[in-house]
């Protein structure tokens, strides 16, 4: 069996021993820790721009659906339709009945 008294290897056979940390090393873990904590930020940043543009990108889609839907309604009038190529134009019109269909009723006021 070997034993050790207080030589050489003795701090290193001692039960919980732990070796001081140099100086260097300590700036590298502090530099290691800043450079994770920037990155985190920047990723934070990052999902936040992601966040505010796919919102903006839903708001788009919804009012390209309200617009799909009134194209549609218009040629369900008989106002406009669908070329081959998938652009709508406007149905030749004979009267101003055309534009009464889809103007909005006017109220009177009280």
């Amino acid at each position: 069996m070997f034993t050790a008294s207080n030589g050489r290897g003795y701090h290193l056979l001692k039960v919980g021993s732990k070796r001081r940390k140099t100086r260097a090393e300590l700036d590298e873990i502090a530099a290691s820790a800043n450079s994770t904590k920037v990155k985190d930020i920047d990723l934070e940043r990052k999902i936040a721009r992601m966040e505010v543009d796919l919102a903006k990108a839903r708001q788009q889609a919804e009012s390209n659906a309200g617009a799909n839907d009134l194209m549609n309604q218009f040629a369900s009038q008989g106002l406009l339709r669908q070329n081959a190529e998938g652009k709508w134009e406007m149905m030749p019109s004979n009267s101003s009945e055309d534009f009464e269909k889809i103007s909005p009723k006017k109220t009177p006021r009280k």
